[in-house]
């Protein structure tokens, strides 16, 4: 049987490229894994890179014998995307290890040489050590720790590291002070056989003043019914989104989870805010989450005949109504995080604080769910909105606190309102968030003191109300 020229030619150029491929696939396909993780990380490296440029062009080829485009291959085109920056990365690296390297010993002797006389004897300090020797051993020191440096980064790259995701800005600003330890911060309830009390006087008057307030705070019967039925109404559009994929072109919802005061049962009046977190399987874009936004208002406008609007928010969307506001902070599934692109997608570190946000729910949902936790919280959250010293107080820390304050205690009961209040405002006094001291650590995420969240004027500002309020 006879095949066209055009035919024979494809057919040639594809055995030709399949060729090619086999030789450059060769370096990794005739060893085992074992001898592969002997070789030094910049070889492993490029050898990743160059199985991925396999991979990328043997899905090209498929793409093209379909009869398809493979430039109109959105997931194809997000892959080679991925292969040109590990290249850049790749390519910096090799530029810095041939990069010459200054002999700072070297240096500094030429320059003393040539300054000085050449017969003066080498420089010694206070104990006769030779300064010569030590600082030779120091640079030497340093250049290791550069080359370490530069094998961690090379290892970072072997295994898909993502600083923005694993380091985000806001943790350990410049308030961090990692070398200088506080000694723990002064608690009576901790140590009350030391420190006998004296007969106080009746906490009655502090506790009926906080369940005063605490009523006072609570948000009216006709504002838990219009935010119910906002949050239920939304609910139920995204479930629709979520169980029809074609619905909304490009969005896949994984979960829908309700987070914040709304689900922890800490909400004030006036503030008529319920937060959902929506789980997307897709990735995230800002046009993406505006199209979801304005399918649930045009939802509800059809179901209700009300006034609905959609604003765009850095953690998301906020639908809002005449009545109450639904805020929809947006997360991915973990798979997705690499595929983020820094310009085209939400920040990594915005979608992990939503993340985040679900684990804080769900923690004050099995520790914190008591009525004295929740009354205290609310009340401080009315303090932290009056003292300009607290604006900067996180109210996951407040929660916290409030949770250490009321059962951290030597018998593991639980302190009564008034002493509970008294002991949150001691320990924020006596300086549990103050640079160095061996403060509390966030339950969801144990590698960080509640302290390394806050610079030093915020950290000295809560510590200073604290005091003024106590006194």
């Amino acid at each position: 049987m006879d095949f066209p020229p055009e035919t024979l030619a494809t057919l040639s150029n594809i055995n030709e490229s399949l060729k090619k491929l086999q030789k450059a696939v060769k370096d990794f396909t005739n060893i085992s894994y074992d001898e592969h993780l002997q070789r030094p990380a910049i070889e492993q490296a490029e050898i990743h890179m160059s199985a991925m440029y396999a991979t990328v062009a043997l899905a090209a080829i498929n793409e093209k014998l379909q009869g398809n485009d493979p430039g109109n291959n959105d997931e194809l085109q997000i892959e080679i995307k991925r292969v040109q920056k590990l290249e850049a990365r790749l390519k910096e690296q090799r530029d810095k290890n041939l990069r010459p390297r200054l002999n700072q010993y070297a240096a500094k002797a030429f320059v003393r040489n040539a300054m000085f006389d050449v017969n003066e004897p080498s420089k010694k300090n206070n104990d006769g050590e030779n300064m010569d020797i030590k600082e030779e051993a120091e640079d030497s020191n340093e250049e290791d720790d550069e080359e370490e440096e530069q094998e961690d980064e090379v290892q970072k790259m072997n295994r898909g590291y993502i600083p923005s995701l694993m380091n985000p800005p806001s943790f350990r600003p410049a308030g961090y002070h990692a070398a200088f330890k506080r000694p723990l911060p002064f608690d009576q309830y901790l140590c009350e056989h030391f420190f006998p009390r004296i007969p106080e006087g009746d906490d009655t008057i502090v506790t009926q003043a906080l369940l005063q307030r605490n009523q006072a705070l609570m948000p009216s019967v006709a504002e838990q019914a219009s935010i119910n039925q906002m949050v239920s109404k939304v609910k139920q559009i995204l479930d629709n989104v979520q169980n029809t994929p074609k619905k909304v072109p490009n969005v896949e919802i994984q979960e829908v989870r309700e987070v914040g005061s709304f689900k922890k049962g800490t909400m004030m009046t006036k503030s008529n805010i319920a937060d959902l977190v929506v789980i997307l399987k897709t990735l995230p874009t800002v046009e993406l989450v505006m199209t979801l936004g304005q399918k649930v208002v045009d939802e509800l406008k059809s179901e209700q005949k009300e006034i609905f609007g959609c604003v765009s928010r850095p953690y998301g969307c906020e639908i809002a109504g005449t009545q109450a506001v639904v805020r929809i902070y947006v997360t991915i599934i973990p798979p997705n995080v690499p595929l983020l692109e820094p310009d085209l997608h939400m920040p990594a570190h915005i979608l992990q604080q939503n993340m985040a946000m679900i684990r804080h729910s769900r923690w004050f949902e099995e520790n914190g769910n008591t009525s004295t936790m929740k009354v205290l919280v609310r009340c401080l959250k009315d303090m932290k909105k009056r003292h300009e010293g607290f604006e900067k107080f996180s109210v996951w820390h407040i929660e916290l606190i409030v949770h250490y304050a009321i059962h951290h205690t030597p018998n593991r009961q639980p302190l009564p309102l008034s002493h509970a209040f008294k002991r949150f405002l001691q320990l924020l006094s006596t300086g549990i968030l103050l640079p160095g001291s061996p403060s509390l650590s966030d339950p969801c995420d144990r590698a960080y003191p509640l302290n390394s969240f806050y610079d030093d004027a915020d950290m000295d500002a809560i510590c200073c109300d604290a005091q003024t309020i106590l006194r």
